[in-house]
């Protein structure tokens, strides 16, 4: 039998995998990730595709007021140099075990 049921949160969907009230998840791989590396779930285990592209959007948002160019104008910096120096991809491998600076 296939089963639609939808969680109000991953932990919860987690839970009923765990417990074997379901057979599989769909979440996003930094979570799955984080859940994968636990000693008490080494029974579970990816299967499928990695589904991936622009279906998925292009990512994260911030906005900012319209009046507020130029703190606009220094995030962008900052967020420019924290992808050059690494920054980006030591704290996304250290936090969600994937690298996770954007590709363009």
């Amino acid at each position: 039998e296939t089963r639609g049921d939808s969680y109000n949160t991953s932990a919860d969907a987690i839970l009923d995998l765990q417990s074997g009230r379901i057979d599989a998840i769909f979440d996003d791989v930094t979570f799955l990730d984080s859940i994968m590396s636990k000693p008490e779930n080494k029974g579970l285990a990816y299967t499928g595709p990695e589904i991936k592209g622009p279906i998925w959007g292009e990512g994260e948002g911030l906005g900012f007021r319209k009046g507020d160019a130029d703190l606009k104008a220094k995030f962008d910096e900052a967020l420019k140099q924290a992808i050059s120096d690494g920054t980006v991809k030591n704290l996304s491998e250290k936090w969600f075990k994937v690298d996770l600076t954007p590709k363009s």
